[in-house]
C-alpha cells in the first residue's frame, strides 16, 4: 500500500501533460485529499513522509510555481504563513533537535504552504474557483453518504475495502 503514493504522483504528472493543470486539481489531487486518509503513505526512517495528500500536490506546485510563480504579489497573509513556518520550525530547534525540525518544516511545506499557494496562485483564476467548489461540494457528499453508512453499520469502510484488496 505504501508505495502506490508513487503512482498517484506519477498519475498527477501525467493528468498535468495530458489534460491541464487544472484537471490535475480536480480529478487527482482534490479526491486524494478528501478521500484517502493521511496514515497511507511512504514513510522512510529520518525522512519526511509522503502521504497521498501531498503525492499528487508536489508535481501541481512545481508546476503552479514555473507557469504562475512570476504573478505572485507579496500580501500580509504570506507574512503571517512564513511566520508561522519559522516559528514552529524554530520552536522544534530550541526544544528538540534538527532532524525533528526538518520534518516540522516538510510537513507545514505539505500540508499549509503548498495548498496556499494553489489557492492563491491557480484557484482565483477565471471560472476555477466555480468549478473547484462544484467538486468539492459533490465529493463532500459522497463522503457523508460514506459516512452515514459507516456509523450505520458501526465499521470503517477503508478498512473493509483494505481488507478485501490487500488481504
Amino acid at each position: 500500500m505504501t508505495a502506490t503514493v508513487f503512482l498517484v504522483l506519477l498519475f498527477s504528472i501525467f493528468w498535468i501533460k495530458a489534460r491541464s493543470l487544472e484537471a490535475a486539481v480536480l480529478d487527482v489531487y482534490l479526491p486524494c485529499f478528501l478521500f484517502i486518509p493521511y496514515i497511507y503513505g511512504f514513510r522512510l526512517p529520518h525522512m519526511p513522509g509522503l502521504d497521498f495528500g501531498s503525492a499528487p500536490l508536489t508535481p501541481i506546485a512545481i508546476f503552479l510555481l514555473i507557469r504562475y510563480g512570476r504573478e505572485w504579489k507579496f500580501t500580509r497573509s504570506d507574512l503571517w504563513l512564513a511566520l508561522f513556518t519559522g516559528g514552529a520550525v524554530l520552536t522544534e530547534v530550541l526544544h528538540s533537535d534538527m532532524g525533528t525540525a526538518g520534518l516540522i518544516f516538510f510537513d507545514i511545506l505539505f500540508r499549509g504552504v503548498m495548498p496556499y499557494m494553489l489557492g492563491k496562485l491557480l484557484l482565483e483564476r477565471g471560472d476555477m474557483r466555480e468549478r473547484f467548489v462544484r467538486r468539492l461540494v459533490f465529493l463532500m457528499a459522497f463522503i457523508a453518504i460514506v459516512s452515514v453508512w459507516e456509523y450505520r453499520m458501526s465499521m470503517n469502510l477503508f478498512n473493509r475495502v483494505e481488507d478485501v484488496v490487500f488481504g
